[in-house]
């Protein structure tokens, strides 16, 4: 006999050419002017750009699979390739082994090295429009900010606002814990990422910023976030900008 399966509460909601002198040909003195790179080129706009990338597993998705429920590796970087990224994933076997976190059990899953970057794409794609500063590239979510905006700030907002549908900390909630007991998984374990160290020793980690996601159906919903993490830090450095303007008049004054 089946056990049926707790029904699945929806998570919270995710909460946007060059001109140069003209030389003459035929007395080539000076070197060509170099033509900036595109970082250089939107440094010198005031802006820059960071990119967010999904990532599935195999041993993930045949993990969770008989929970009814799908996440994925939200990750940002400052780099213009995520593939390192991916590579690193792969190398770590992240998230590859559950582990009871008392008896310090730990069992591999199969497929742990199989990480891929998500294909974007979106059932209503071209029915509406994307957030402001945001644009896809191929397979990543592209942000472009002020320069004011720091990755490592960018990162920590955009897992603050994600934190609802941490993988995780469903599991172990009610919800979580009654459907991995519905499945014949023990609950107490869950997954980590065994780090190799150089004495041939092993660092057991945690695996983080998994989230519950769907992306053929809440593609919209992650890019419409993004937009708005980033939207809020900016609106927050222009009223401390405004702040510490006013109180420097008054300080003149």
């Amino acid at each position: 006999m089946t056990t049926a399966l707790p029904s699945f509460t929806q998570p919270a909601p995710f909460a946007p050419a060059l001109h140069g002198p003209q030389l003459d040909l035929f007395v080539p003195l000076l070197p060509l002017p170099a033509i900036p790179s595109q970082r250089q080129q939107r440094l010198g706009d005031g802006t820059h750009e960071a990119r967010v990338y999904i990532a599935g597993a195999t041993h993930l998705r045949s993990y969770l699979k008989p929970l009814g429920i799908t996440a994925y590796k939200i990750g940002v970087t400052g780099r213009r390739s995520t593939w390192n990224r991916i590579m690193d994933l792969r190398s770590n076997r992240y998230a590859g082994v559950l582990r009871n976190e008392q008896t310090q059990e730990v069992t591999p899953l199969e497929g742990g090295d199989d990480w891929f970057q998500m294909p974007l794409h979106d059932d209503s794609a071209g029915l509406w429009e994307l957030p402001t500063g945001v644009a896809i590239d191929r397979s990543t979510i592209v942000l472009t900010m002020s320069t004011r905006i720091p990755i490592e700030q960018l990162d920590d907002r955009i897992h603050m606002a994600l934190a609802p549908r941490d993988l995780r900390r469903y599991l172990l909630g009610e919800e979580g814990q009654a459907r991995l007991r519905a499945a014949g998984y023990d609950p107490r374990r869950q997954l980590w990422t065994n780090y190799s160290l150089a004495n041939d020793g092993r660092r057991p980690s945690a695996a983080s910023e998994l989230y519950l996601f769907r992306p053929r159906r809440e593609l919209r919903d992650l890019l419409s976030c993004l937009g708005e993490v980033v939207a809020v830090i900016e609106r927050e450095l222009d009223n401390q900008s405004s702040r510490h303007a006013g109180s420097s008049f008054t300080r003149e004054i």
